[in-house]
């Protein structure tokens, strides 16, 4: 029967797959999982927030976001802009969403050499040191730069300890 309508039972199951994984990303870039992270109703209307479910594989969760400007230093040439750092269980992204493009630089979790968080006032230090670059983010949402850092701390150590996330 179903191959009389030109789809057979493996397409089908491969259909059902794709729709789980895109339901589960769904849920993990939905404003509760989100909020629960730290970010406040402001960063959920942020455009970084809206292209997340575009740049999260199906393996991979949300472990720790933060927004703020940042200043890329990626060999020699810096980058500054407005976006969002996110950390996931599998890579380390900086996000940066501006009207006519999305800029999305990767780093995995074994080019990390330094993470530093601190803080002065109301203002949330991150710095975070690759072989690719160091990453120096500002931001005022204490929450979700405690949790990111954390997020990254954690990792980092599984990593250390050849543990999975």
């Amino acid at each position: 029967m179903s191959s009389l309508l030109g789809r057979t039972t493996s397409d089908s199951l491969h259909t059902a797959r794709v729709e789980r994984e895109a339901a589960a990303i769904r849920a993990q870039t939905q404003p509760q999982h989100l909020k629960y992270l730290g970010a406040s109703g402001y960063d959920l209307l942020l455009p970084e927030t809206h292209v997340l479910s575009d740049v999260i594989q199906p393996d991979e969760a949300i472990l720790g976001i933060v927004y703020g400007r940042f200043v890329y230093d990626k060999f020699g040439n810096s980058i500054v802009s407005r976006g969002a750092l996110v950390a996931t269980t599998k890579r380390i992204l900086l996000l940066d969403k501006k009207p006519l493009f999305v800029s999305c630089e990767e780093l995995s979790y074994d080019s990390v050499r330094g993470l530093s968080y601190s803080c002065v006032g109301a203002i949330q230090h991150i710095c975070l040191q690759t072989r690719n670059g160091d990453v120096n983010l500002r931001t005022f949402n204490r929450k979700c730069a405690r949790s990111l850092t954390s997020a990254i701390e954690r990792a980092l150590f599984n990593l250390k300890k050849g543990e999975a996330l």
